[in-house]
């Protein structure tokens, strides 16, 4: 979160419930749970909202199609599976984000650390050559298509839209490799079973995903990422869990999780070994690696820009070895998901950019250019 410069006077122990600003929005009431109600700042020194009120609704997607449906929201957010639907008087806008969908996997052998009495390490996933694996032979472009209904954008690593990214050098790659995977696991030892079921020795190539039921995006992207795997002789078990009831073994089994920032600190929490050390989500594969770190310091200490994004880049793959695709696959990315909205017609929402991973919010970053068309 980020707090701009507030009036001192009025920054008392319950600000969060009555916020003082300078923008074009002023607060006027907030229902916890329920609704945000903004009224329009009249002093505003920039561009002046065009509404005099304007009220945020908190709902699932489904509430939010019903309540478009029933005319009582001009704007829904709605996930793919409800993307597909008619709404008399609306129009569907389909919005690119550098939101992603991935699949953390846990690198370290079960027992290396505890996190404030958390268990950390999976037996399975632990094995890079596993990890290399299924990121070579996952279909990217299948799951975008089938469980996000072709709202998506395949991506190999979380950064491929910036310019620090590795989609230079991700570009050779293919995606659903399945023999590619199959010749992976050959040289590692992991053996099909007469179940189909590969095993290393005693181990059998078996582990658990997580994701949270409410999402049916996340749940379809886990399920097919389940039977895909099948094919490639590795058993994934899928447990649809509140995030709350996850953190106690976030860091033990796979998770599917959405993130997206603008900005290259975001890969500092999800590579670093200072991160893999404390309760949370930041780095809940517990990767660690001496010389991707050396790089995200490197990046952190530059003096410029140029010399930040090309340790940024390094850190994620520097020729050797980086916490991507092309090196050890802490996570297992599908793709940028898109940002799906029913708006009434007639509702201009003025010029959108690529949204960040903020839950739909940012389509309002720009609330006071909204107008009626014309």
């Amino acid at each position: 979160a980020v707090l701009g410069i507030v009036p001192e006077a009025a920054y008392t122990s319950d600000y969060g419930d009555k916020p003082v600003g300078s923008g074009p929005w002023k607060f006027a009431d907030y229902i916890q749970g329920q609704q945000l109600i903004l009224e329009r700042n009249d002093n505003y020194h920039g561009e002046k909202a065009k509404f005099a009120k304007a009220t945020l609704l908190l709902m699932e997607p489904d509430a939010a199609l019903a309540a478009a449906k029933s005319g009582q929201v001009d704007l829904a957010c709605v996930y793919p599976a409800l993307s597909k639907q008619n709404v008399a008087g609306f129009t569907l806008t389909s919005l690119p984000t550098f939101g992603y969908r991935t699949i953390s996997l846990p690198c370290q052998q079960p027992g290396a650390w505890d996190v404030e009495g958390q268990a950390v390490g999976n037996a399975v996933t632990s094995d890079p050559a596993l990890r290399k694996a299924m990121a070579t032979a996952v279909n990217r472009q299948q799951i975008i298509d089938e469980c996000l209904l072709g709202y998506g954008e395949v991506a190999f690593d979380f950064f491929d839209a910036f310019e620090w990214g590795i989609k230079t050098e991700t570009a050779a790659l293919t995606d659903g490799d399945v023999e590619g995977g199959k010749r992976i696991l050959d040289e590692a030892g992991w053996v099909p079973g007469s179940d189909g079921i590969r095993s290393k020795g005693d181990l059998k190539a078996s582990f658990t995903v997580f994701y949270p039921p409410n999402d049916s995006g996340r749940q379809a992207i886990a399920e097919s990422f389940r039977a895909q795997m099948q094919a490639l002789g590795i058993d994934v078990q899928l447990e649809g869990i509140d995030f709350t009831s996850m953190q106690d073994r976030n860091r033990q089994q796979g998770v599917v999780l959405g993130g997206g920032r603008l900005t290259p600190y975001h890969e500092y929490t999800c590579l670093s070994e200072t991160k893999a050390k404390a309760k949370g989500w930041l780095n809940i594969p517990c990767y660690s690696n001496p010389t991707v770190e050396a790089h995200l310091e490197e990046a952190l200490a530059a003096t410029t820009q140029e010399e930040a994004y090309a340790a940024w880049h390094k850190a994620l793959w520097d020729g050797t070895t980086g916490g991507s695709i092309l090196g050890e696959n802490p996570y297992l990315v599908i793709g940028y998901i898109r940002h799906n909205y029913f708006v009434r017609q007639g509702l201009d929402i003025g010029t959108q950019h690529a949204h960040p991973h903020d839950h739909f919010l940012h389509v309002i970053h720009n609330l006071n250019t909204w107008d009626i068309k014309a």
